[in-house]
Formats: structure tokens, sequence, C-alpha cells
């Protein structure tokens, strides 16, 4: 992780840049009365969302379990017609 004010960060954007990309560094960018911001290469991004997205995705299992343990699991029923049922 890298702490940088944004005067510093502006000289010196190239070189801040290629350690976000090459080294998938975290540039933490401080700015004065302003919010911080971060500086991330397009690969450790798409990494945070894919996690955050399984992340959301297990819960979601997980929820589901939990209910149907409570017995509050709701589950739907395919209607079959009786000429369904022939063949």
């Amino acid at each position: 992780m890298i702490v940088v004010n944004f005067s510093e960060l502006r000289k010196n954007l190239k070189d801040y840049g290629e350690k976000a990309v090459e080294n998938k560094e975290e540039i933490f960018i401080s700015r004065r009365d302003k919010k911080n911001l971060v500086l991330l290469s397009v690969d450790k991004y798409n990494e945070i969302i894919k996690k955050i997205e399984k992340y959301e995705y297990w819960k979601k299992v997980d929820d589901g379990i939990k209910e149907l343990n409570a017995g509050i699991g709701v589950h739907h029923l395919i209607e079959v017609d009786d000429e369904d049922k022939k063949r």
C-alpha cells in the first residue's frame, strides 16, 4: 500500500500508475479537506469486484439454506397436464 498526497501524485503520475499496474499496488491519494481517492489497476479492480460477487452469491446460498432449515423455504411445483403424464 502506497500513500501519497495529490500534489505528489500529479508530479509523478506515470510512476505511480506503473506501480499500480505492474505491482498491483493500491495507491491511496490524500487530498486536503476533500475525500481521499484510491488508484488501482483494472486487473486489481476486477479482482475486487469478482470477490464481492462471489461473496454475495454464497451469502444468498447460505441465507437460503438457513431458511430451508428453519422451515420457511419456498418451493415451486410444476403443474403437469394429464397428456404430459401419458408421454
